[in-house]
């Protein structure tokens, strides 16, 4: 358990370079998994609505008994206590499933942006130093010749 904290400690001090071939290496796995994720959170959304509509219909059909339900007027406490808690568990696997199929249609942008901000910036230092090396060069031709 302690090495697990101290190694989670140690991936914060990681240079840049070694931190963005994790995240290149990330994205690259996310882009491979990403056509299952939309289908795994498609069919958990679509399930998640079948449930809705059936407990719908569960649901009218305990209402036409109406009278001839008389014997279970005392377990009105438990029916809502045990609905509530389907109801939220519902809740959550639809927001779970909407969140997810959302987040994996429009993909990771914040960690697309980084590379290729981090690439730019690489691009734009090379070329500072290029121009740097390409000036100090000419002037030393000069003062020699």
């Amino acid at each position: 358990m302690i090495k697990s904290i101290i190694r989670w400690l140690d991936k914060r001090a990681l240079p840049d370079e070694e931190y963005l071939t994790r995240v290149r290496k990330s994205v690259r796995a996310f882009e491979r998994i990403r056509p299952w994720l939309i289908g795994l959170h498609a069919i958990l959304l679509f399930a998640c609505i079948g449930l809705a509509v059936f407990v719908c219909f569960a649901l009218a059909q305990i209402m036409k008994l109406g009278v001839q339900a008389a014997p279970f007027q005392g377990m009105g406490v438990f029916g809502f206590a045990l609905g509530g808690s389907f109801g939220m568990t519902w809740g959550l696997l639809m927001h779970h499933s909407i969140r997810g199929l959302l987040d994996a249609s429009f993909g990771i942008r914040d960690l697309r942006l980084l590379i290729r901000y981090h690439d730019a910036l690489c691009v734009m230092n090379d070329q500072m130093t290029e121009k740097v090396t390409d000036s100090n060069a000419s002037e030393c031709l000069r003062t020699i010749g």
